[in-house]
């Protein structure tokens, strides 16, 4: 019985020294700075398409400006929903710290295809299919997509295949270009070789550069890769080569 009394004791001394803790930590100096802004990217961290100058610029131009400023004045929700709308931001979090400044933990939309039309446009797709406009600066390799080229083409079937190429480490390696002709076939410019491949319609694309890759590895690893200088895969189960 002793026993069970000193064990509720305990506990109820750990409540206690957890809940004045947490209340003396949550007490801010009243009148308290902000002394900066975090700027916490999650996900691909290597990747960098947001800076925190991005997001003083964008506080600037809502007429925000959190260092220097008392934390008990400061909108955290206006400074969310500010950050919120950068185009490159998919989601944003904004709170603040103990140690007195401001943390926003931002998702940042990923490009997989950058998009330059026959029309003269310029814009990438990010890997939920929304079409980005805002001038991009990284040096991050992915696809470019040349020809006559519609934006519902773009977010659709070029998207799922940007998608694919992002997920497959070969060919997202061996992919540089991706032409779209007119009837929205598609030819694609490998890195290695000096061969077009020719995949016509987007259907299927996955079991084509499956019968190429097998082809690669059995085939031009033998003969050399500028044996070629087209190879057709339009037609199901069949590989059709022209010599150079």
């Amino acid at each position: 019985m002793i026993r069970k009394i000193i064990q509720i004791s305990l506990l109820v001394i750990a409540v206690l020294y957890l809940t004045f803790s947490m209340t003396i930590m949550a007490k801010r100096p009243e009148g308290q700075i902000c002394q900066q802004i975090d700027l916490n990217i999650l996900g691909d961290t290597n990747v960098h398409y947001i800076t925190q100058d991005d997001i003083r610029s964008l506080l600037k131009k809502n007429k925000l400006k959190p260092e220097g400023t008392p934390l008990n004045k400061l909108d955290i929700n206006a400074i969310e929903q500010a950050v919120s709308k950068h185009p490159l931001i998919q989601k944003a979090d904004c709170y603040k710290t103990q140690a007195g400044n401001i943390r926003i933990d931002i998702e940042q939309r990923i490009p997989i295809l950058h998009i330059l039309t026959d029309q003269g446009e310029n814009f990438h797709v990010d890997q939920s299919g929304m079409l980005l406009k805002e001038r991009i600066r990284s040096n991050r390799r992915i696809p470019i997509v040349t020809g006559k080229v519609e934006k519902s083409f773009a977010t659709m079937e070029l998207w799922q295949f940007g998608l694919f190429l992002q997920n497959n480490r070969f060919w997202a390696a061996q992919i540089e270009q991706i032409h779209v002709l007119p009837d929205q076939t598609v030819e694609l410019v490998p890195r290695a070789g000096n061969h077009i491949i020719y995949l016509g319609p987007l259907e299927q694309f996955e079991k084509k550069l499956n019968r190429l890759k097998k082809f690669y590895e059995k085939g031009l690893n033998e003969i050399g890769w500028n044996k070629y200088t087209r190879i057709n895969l339009e037609i199901p189960n069949q590989i059709i080569c022209t010599k150079s």
